[in-house]
């Protein structure tokens, strides 16, 4: 562990601007500025200023307990595990629909890839709202069929799924119509 536990966290230097601290805790929690904003704020400040130098310091605290906690427990380990990879799926799912170009944004004007980025996301929302629905059918005709689903099982399931997409295939929309959802497969 000697590699990741390099230095001492500074709890006179945390003491000494916790005034400042809770200032910034106090303008978030009414709503004076977003987290966002702090963020930037912080991370793009060249020096360390009152707020960036204590708050940084204080997050090193955060990253120690996680890190030992990360260490020594394997259950913790899991589920950040099931976290990253549920960030991997989207981006499985992302690489996926934007096949073209190799997934690469090629256009050089900052509108045009802010539409291809908006574009992607739509998409994304799509599939997944879709399969979202899908999910709650089939969940629900099993209940009904007489099996039990925990919260714990749904809680595994990922609603990026990309094995029943064609994605070179035609979307055919009829605005007029009153969409009815298609009747679900067995499983093989």
């Amino acid at each position: 562990m000697a590699p990741l536990l390099r230095g001492k966290i500074r709890e006179d230097y945390i003491l000494k601007h916790s005034s400042e601290m809770l200032r910034v805790a106090g303008s978030i929690k009414m709503g004076w500025v977003s987290s966002s904003l702090l963020v930037s704020k912080i991370q793009s400040s060249t020096g360390i200023n009152n707020s960036a130098g204590p708050l940084r310091e204080y997050g090193r605290i955060d990253k120690t307990i996680h890190i030992l906690k990360y260490i020594s427990d394997e259950k913790y380990q899991k589920k950040i595990g099931k976290q990253l990879n549920k960030g991997e799926a989207i981006h499985t799912l992302e690489q996926f629909i934007s096949f073209c170009n190799e997934s690469k944004v090629r256009v050089a004007d900052p509108e045009d890839q802010q539409l291809q980025a908006s574009c992607l996301n739509l998409m994304t929302n799509a599939v997944i709202a879709w399969n979202t629905v899908y999910m709650w059918l089939a969940i629900n005709h099993l209940k009904n069929n007489g099996h039990t689903i925990t919260d714990n099982e749904i809680s595994n399931f990922s609603p990026c799924r990309i094995e029943h997409i064609n994605r070179f295939g035609k979307l055919v929309f009829h605005s007029k119509k009153r969409s009815r959802l298609r009747p679900l497969q067995s499983l093989k």
